[in-house]
């Protein structure tokens, strides 16, 4: 079970581990880069807008088979994880749930 955690919007760097990440919510959202809890930017209108626009693009590719675009779904590589605005994915890549 996930617990929301709230977190400083100072410069002060928090270092969390993986497992402590994944086992929080946080607020504001973060990413966790090298151990380090990120706060993701507050986003504005024009940048939800052209997100927006990227999305529909990107949507074409979807009936070929080549991906599938998603706002906001977090990428794990390693022990990092961040959340772009757009993603874009091979239909064929496994998917963590939850």
């Amino acid at each position: 079970m996930s617990r929301k955690t709230e977190v400083s919007t100072s410069a002060t760097a928090t270092s969390v581990s993986l497992e402590e990440y994944l086992g929080h919510t946080y607020e504001p959202e973060c990413e966790l880069i090298s151990g380090v809890l990120l706060s993701k930017p507050v986003g504005t209108l024009d940048r939800s807008h052209i997100a927006k626009i990227i999305e529909r693009l990107l949507d074409e590719f979807e009936p070929s088979g080549l991906g599938r675009a998603e706002r906001e779904l977090s990428i794990r590589k390693g022990q990092d994880i961040r959340i772009p605005d757009i993603v874009f994915f091979d239909l064929n890549c496994r998917v963590e749930r939850g």
